[in-house]
């Protein structure tokens, strides 16, 4: 009687540590759907309008023309059964963001991507490359 119970016990432990072990592995620090914070932001040496391309969070590339430096875009990744985002990614979201000056200025522009408040790619102009282009693959 007794080793049954200690049986029992011992079984109930093993279980319960596998479903820690198992949950532990199964969910990711900072890249879920629905828990994943993109931003993006775009500045210049000067308040000079720009244009910005960047994909927003349904996947989509967006224009816009003629905004005001710094800019900022912050978006949640959404799962992908409640919207679709442009495609078949195998496993990752593609972040993407670029800037141009409009206009005839060389302003220095310079493009981030943070993930969850962490930097993960940057770009700048040149004096030959007139677009700030970064580009980013967030694992899901």
């Amino acid at each position: 009687m007794l080793y049954n119970n200690n049986m029992k016990n011992i079984v109930k432990i093993v279980i319960a540590s596998f479903c820690m072990i198992f949950f532990s592995c199964c969910c990711r620090d900072c890249c879920e759907y629905g828990n994943t914070v993109v931003t993006y932001r775009v500045n210049s040496e000067s308040n000079s309008s720009i244009s910005v391309m960047f994909n927003n969070d349904y996947g989509d590339t967006e224009l816009y023309r003629s905004v005001d430096p710094p800019w900022v875009y912050r978006f949640t990744i959404k799962e992908r059964g409640m919207y679709y985002f442009g495609g078949d990614y195998d496993g990752h979201f593609p972040a993407y963001v670029s800037a141009r000056n409009s206009g005839n200025n060389n302003d220095l522009l310079t493009v981030t991507i943070h993930v969850n408040g962490k930097l993960v790619e940057s770009a700048s102009t040149t004096v030959t490359r007139s677009t700030a282009e970064a580009r980013y693959n967030i694992e899901l």
